[in-house]
């Protein structure tokens, strides 16, 4: 596991999410953040393997009083503060559709969904972290396990 110390991440703060959307005006007085996993090069984090990765952790906090029903956003464990996954993923392609666009020829990107992986081997994996810094530990520990091929769940003895 010495690779795991290789990986450079980059966590930059932002107003908008993986698709440029900004806050929801239904959503005020919450603040939505979103801190994307940039890297050292501004595109996703760098990792050993050199494949691709995308990260975005939303940040969610009330920024007027603990008093407001808000009850779409509200968390029952931590309330109107918390932060969760909300885009975990690899990239398959992205190399080929760069050097595809001289040709003409369209190659299509594949991409696997890290969050998804998780929840359906570990469906009582917590879906909320209380800080932002857990949340993209979390994020960070799913794309090391995959980058070096770790499994989330233990084979089973005798497979």
């Amino acid at each position: 596991m010495s690779n795991l110390n290789k990986y450079q991440f980059g966590w930059t703060r932002s107003n908008y999410d993986e698709y440029a959307n900004e806050q929801s005006p239904e959503d005020e007085p919450l603040h939505i953040s979103w801190h994307h996993a940039d890297g050292p090069h501004g595109f996703g984090p760098e990792v050993p393997s050199d494949r691709d990765y995308g990260a975005v952790v939303e940040e969610v906090r009330d920024s007027v009083t603990r008093n407001r029903d808000i009850p779409h956003r509200k968390d029952p464990k931590y309330g109107y503060n918390y932060s969760r996954l909300a885009h975990v993923q690899e990239y398959e392609g992205i190399q080929e559709a760069a050097d595809s666009m001289n040709t003409g020829n369209p190659v299509r990107i594949d991409n696997h969904n890290l969050i998804e992986n998780l929840y359906s081997k570990r469906p009582n994996f917590p879906r909320t972290f209380p800080t932002a810094d857990r949340a993209k530990y979390v994020a960070e520990l799913l794309i090391k396990r995959r980058d070096a091929r770790i499994p989330l769940t233990p084979r089973r003895r005798g497979q």
